[in-house]
Formats: structure tokens, sequence, C-alpha cells
């Protein structure tokens, strides 16, 4: 499988210089729950940078309203999305933290990152910046 191949049908759409673009941008995902529907788009759009970052783990109760699976309770829900966002694009750079964002350690993480996408539960109110 290419890059190429897999972006394929985004021509027309997408003309080559953006799609470069898109896979070159680096992307935080802030709250890997919510968050994962826009990483799967994201992955499936060519975005191939991804920092992910969620101290959760997959819960029966996540899987009504987040993009995970039966077989991914009991993973951090950052290596679950890490394996689904691989499975679609698998060659993909992602790193994964498994702690919630706060203001220690918010300008490490987010420092090379192009885009930061916030879906922090409102219920963890700590992890908000």
């Amino acid at each position: 499988m290419s890059y190429s191949n897999f972006t394929q049908r985004n021509l027309g759409y997408i003309d080559n210089p953006t799609q470069q673009k898109i896979k070159d941008t680096r992307i935080l995902i802030a709250g890997c729950g919510i968050g994962s529907s826009s990483a799967i788009a994201l992955a499936r759009m060519g975005f191939t940078h991804f920092k992910l970052v969620d101290p959760d783990t997959v819960d029966e109760n996540n899987l009504n309203r987040q993009f995970f699976e039966q077989n991914d309770i009991g993973l951090t829900k950052v290596e679950a999305l890490k394996k689904r966002i691989l499975s679609i694009s698998p060659y993909a750079d992602i790193e994964t933290f498994p702690i919630s964002l706060s203001y220690e350690n918010a300008a490490s993480i987010v420092k090379d990152c192009d885009i930061v996408i916030d879906s922090i539960d409102f219920i963890s109110l700590s992890g908000i910046l």
C-alpha cells in the first residue's frame, strides 16, 4: 500500500501540493474518546502525523459514542486509537501519551504540532487547560 494509491481518490477535491501539506501536518488529539472520530476521519483524508493524549482506558460504555470496538475494552484509549489509525494508514507516525494534558506538560507536548484538536471530556475538568 502506498500513500499515493491511498489518497488517489482525493484528486479532484485536493490538489497534490495540498495533499502533501496534509501528509506533513502534525496533529494533536487531546481527548481520544470523542476525538477518535476526528482522528479516524483525518487518517482517511491522508494525515499521517499524530500525537494522541488521553489518560483513560476504553470501557464498554464508550462504545456507543466513540470509535472503538469490543476488543479494545481495557486498552488505553491512546493505544486503541493508534491501532485503529494504523489499520487505516499503516505508514502513520503516531506518538502516544497516556496522561492528562496539564499546565506542566502542555508546552512540551504541543510544541511541534500544527493543529490541536481539543476533545477532552468535559467531565474531566482537571484535564482542561
